[in-house]
């Protein structure tokens, strides 16, 4: 677990100066207005994750089978209104030095 959260440190800051040179005007726009901007991607990408964490809890401590179930991705991308909620600036985001308090052993706790 250490390594991954590592990597993914170091992804981060290699692509922050690359993410920060997007203008907020291409990040905000969407190629037609059913489509997601950058902007709603990235928050969809986050939904994404949470939602899938959840299920590999779930998976991990179950003693039956688990049924999969799918999200609504672009009702809750509407609900947290990625587009109008925040700039492109993700520094908030990328705080991965909570994940490095996890056991060695690779536990993931209940949240």
């Amino acid at each position: 677990m250490k390594n991954a959260v590592e990597e993914l440190a170091r992804l981060i800051e290699d692509h922050e100066k690359e993410f920060s040179s997007i203008s907020e005007h291409e990040f905000n726009a969407k190629p037609f207005p059913e489509k997601w901007s950058k902007k709603e991607i990235l928050g969809h990408l986050c939904d994404s994750a949470s939602n899938n964490h959840r299920k590999f809890i779930m998976i991990k401590h179950s003693t039956s089978p688990v049924k999969i179930e799918s999200y609504a991705q672009n009702d809750w991308v509407a609900a947290n209104q990625y587009q109008e909620a925040f700039s492109h600036n993700v520094h908030n985001i990328n705080d991965t030095k909570s994940l490095m308090q996890f056991p060695s052993q690779g536990a993931i706790p209940f949240v």
